[in-house]
Formats: C-alpha cells, sequence, structure tokens
C-alpha cells in the first residue's frame, strides 16, 4: 500500500509539473492558460491528500529505485567504457604511432655538470672606463659560450634589466664579440683567468657590455623558469582548475542555490562569453539551483579567467572561501637548482642527518627537564598540601580540647554559688545551737 502510495505522490508531482510547464507556453490572459493552471491547482490538491497516507516524509524528487538501480549501471557502463578507450588508445600509442623527437636542452645537458667552477661576471661602462661586479655563477668552462648567455640570462636578469636587457654582449679583447661569433666559443676562451687584487686569487671572469647598436630597442629579460618550478607550477595550476569544478567532499556534482544578485552577475558573465540567454536558464532547476553538471558542461572550455570569475561570484552566494591561484614569481636562484656530485650529496646527507639528530638530542632534553621541573612542582604541591592538611587538623584538634576543657571546668558564678552555700551553712549551724543553749 505504501509503494502505491509513493507511486501516486511521484505521478501527480510530474503531472503537475507538465501541466505548469504547458501553461506557459500560452498568454496569461488565455482561456487554455486559465484551464491549466486550475488543472495544475488541482494535481497539487491532489498530491497533498495522497501525502497524508504515507507513514514516512516523501521527497519529490527523490528517484524510484528502479531509477537508482539504472544509475548505477550507467555510471558503471560509463566507467567502463572510459578504461576501455584509455586502454586503446595506449596499445595504439604502443604498437602504430612513431617515436617523437626528443630535443636535447643543451643548458640542462650542461647544468647537470660536475665540474662547475667559479665565474665571476662583470660589467663594463663605457662612459668611465670600469668594470664593476655583477654576480659569481657557477659554470663549466667547456661549455659552449650560448650557455653562458642563458646563465646570465636567468640567474642575472635584475642587474641585465636595469642596464641594457636582453641586448647585452661578451666583452673580450676591448670590445662587444658579435652574437654569430658566439657560436664557436667556449666559456674558458671568453672567460680567462685573471688575478683578483682583493681577494689575491686567480678566477675566471666574464664580462659584459652594452649592445652599441642604435637600432635596438631596449627589451627586458622575462624570468625563466627552471623545469621544477615550471613542474610546480603546473600541480598548482591543476589544483586550481579542479577548485573551480563544482563538487562536494564525496566528489559528487552538486546543485547550488544562488540568490538573485548572484545570479544576474553569472548571467552577464556567461552572455558576455557568448552564451545563449536561453542556455544560462537552463542551467538552474525547478527549485532555482544552479546544476553542477550542466555548469561544468558548459564551462570547460572556458578561459580560466573566466571560470575564475564564475566560481568566485558562486562561492560568494555559497558563502565560502575563494581559493586564489597561487604562482610563485620571484626570482631563482643558483644555489636553488645547483647540481652535487656524489661526494656532495652524501656529505650534505651526513650534515642533514646529523643536525636532524642534534634537534632531536635538544627536544628530548628539553622534553625531560620539563617533565622533571614539571613533576618537582608536583611533588612541592603534594608537600605543601600535606602541610596546610595536617595544620588543619592539628588545628581543629586543638579547638576540641579547648572547648572539651571550657566544659568540663567550673565556671565562675557556680564557683561563688557553692563558696556562699558554704559560708551560709556554718552560720546556720551556730544559730541553731544557740537555740538550743537557751
Amino acid at each position: 500500500m505504501q509503494r502505491f502510495v509513493r507511486r501516486t505522490f511521484r505521478l501527480s508531482y510530474k503531472w503537475g509539473n507538465f501541466l505548469e510547464d504547458s501553461s506557459k507556453k500560452f498568454d496569461e490572459d488565455s482561456a487554455i492558460n486559465n484551464w491549466l493552471q486550475k488543472k495544475t491547482r488541482q494535481c497539487r490538491n491532489y498530491q497533498r491528500r495522497v501525502a497524508l497516507h504515507s507513514m514516512v516524509w516523501l521527497d519529490e524528487d527523490e528517484k524510484s529505485s528502479v531509477l537508482q538501480q539504472l544509475d548505477v549501471g550507467k555510471g558503471l557502463y560509463g566507467k567502463g567504457k572510459r578504461l576501455a578507450i584509455d586502454a586503446a588508445k595506449e596499445i595504439y600509442k604502443i604498437v602504430f604511432k612513431k617515436k617523437e623527437k626528443v630535443v636535447i636542452d643543451q643548458f640542462g645537458k650542461w647544468d647537470k655538470s660536475e665540474e662547475k667552477v667559479d665565474v665571476v661576471v662583470n660589467w663594463f661602462d663605457k662612459n668611465q672606463d670600469t668594470e664593476k661586479l655583477l654576480g659569481t655563477l657557477m659554470m663549466d668552462v667547456d661549455a659552449p659560450a650560448s650557455v653562458a648567455r642563458e646563465y646570465c640570462r636567468r640567474f642575472l636578469r635584475k642587474e641585465l634589466n636595469t642596464r641594457s636587457g636582453e641586448n647585452f654582449m661578451i666583452f673580450i679583447r676591448g670590445e662587444g664579440m658579435p652574437l654569430a661569433e658566439e657560436s664557436g666559443k667556449r666559456i674558458g676562451q671568453l672567460a680567462p683567468q685573471k688575478f683578483n687584487s682583493k681577494s689575491k686569487e686567480v678566477e675566471h671572469t666574464l664580462v659584459l657590455c652594452e649592445n652599441p647598436s642604435e637600432l635596438l630597442a631596449k627589451k627586458d629579460i622575462p624570468i625563466i623558469k627552471s623545469d621544477a618550478r615550471k613542474a610546480e607550477d603546473a600541480a598548482k595550476l591543476k589544483k586550481y582548475m579542479d577548485s573551480l569544478l563544482m563538487e562536494s567532499v564525496d566528489k559528487e556534482l552538486k546543485d547550488v542555490l544562488v540568490d538573485q544578485e548572484h545570479m544576474d552577475e553569472l548571467q552577464k558573465i556567461l552572455i558576455n562569453s557568448g552564451v545563449k540567454e536561453a542556455k544560462v536558464s537552463a542551467l538552474y532547476n525547478r527549485k532555482g539551483k544552479l546544476m553542477g553538471g550542466a555548469y561544468n558542461e558548459m564551462t570547460s572550455d572556458f578561459d580560466v579567467k573566466v571560470r575564475d570569475a564564475l566560481k568566485a561570484i558562486i562561492d560568494g552566494a555559497m558563502g565560502v572561501e575563494h581559493l586564489v591561484l597561487d604562482v610563485d614569481e620571484s626570482e631563482e636562484k643558483q644555489s636553488d637548482f645547483e647540481v652535487l656530485s656524489d661526494e656532495q650529496k652524501f656529505e650534505k646527507e651526513a650534515r642533514e642527518s646529523r643536525e636532524l639528530e642534534l634537534k632531536e638530542q635538544k627536544e628530548f632534553a628539553a622534553k625531560k627537564e620539563k617533565m622533571a621541573s614539571n613533576k618537582a612542582a608536583t611533588e612541592e604541591e603534594e608537600k605543601r598540601a600535606a602541610k596546610e592538611l595536617q595544620d588543619a587538623v592539628d588545628a581543629k584538634a586543638l579547638a576540641e580540647m579547648e572547648e572539651q576543657s571550657v566544659s568540663s571546668s567550673p565556671s565562675k558564678s557556680s564557683i561563688k554559688e557553692r563558696a556562699e552555700e558554704e559560708w551560709e551553712e556554718p552560720i546556720a549551724e551556730e544559730g541553731g545551737g544557740g537555740a538550743a543553749g537557751k
């Protein structure tokens, strides 16, 4: 019986929705619209009367057991289909697709060299005819000159941008070397060893200067990120893009209730992005909630900035904090990406393990000292409490003894009365004897 009630309730709900949608297709003052509205009200009243016969609360959007089983079957079918397609693509790549040509990064090859030495980089100022220190880089002197140029662009970007930017040349034999002539040179030829009068050492020195050509406009060197930084930024971007999806904790798409103000902002951005107004209206269900599945399907191809603006509005409607994309645009230092030899790696690991061991010993000693101080404080507190208790017991016993002594000893009035009685008895005896003599 209850099963029949649930089915009748859902059927009347769907039939009422059909009548209501049909009435919207006609003018409000038309006879058909009035008749459909009347039938809709009758259907809603019948639905409420049916709900009175149910022993449990009935949800209008609750799916029947058959539909739930169909949804489970569709989900399993979709997952199996995706796995089969991915496996077929991998097999196709292995069997039929040609191997892609791998381009070797020349800078990455020499950056991993274990024969790097310190190379001092100076800047030659033609106006003052002096050299100024820019920095010290670790380079392999057997590497080509293009590697030295790349090192300077990556790790001396700020210093070069304040002077000539990309338009710098390698200064050798009193003039700047043209870029075409650098291809056949090694760093050791362009950075000969010189005696440093300050440090009293012989070191490789590379001198840079400004390109004197007036046809070249100054162009700043952009931030050139390493492979490690690029991988880190890609992981952050992936996490950020995943946060733009309207998913709950259990990775199920959810619907969001959006108020009218945020709804207008969403509609404005979507229409400016080329979405028709009818499609925008189709994103909301009958209860006025934004459907997550339809939203993701519509905005999956949008630009990141557009999706970020949309998600910021949705987060505002939900009352949650919007996740901001955090990309590190700071300068990189060569020491952060320096390649160490096996011996240097072993020394570094040993040093780090020793520092970790010392840190753990200090923490253990501090913890032990704290426990000892706590124990001493606890013992002192116990002694003080025991002493206070003993003092209280002694005071109480003393008070009881004084009370007993007071109660057992005769008062002054009783002593006086007893003395008077003793004084009156001899007088009475004397008076009685005199009377008898008479």
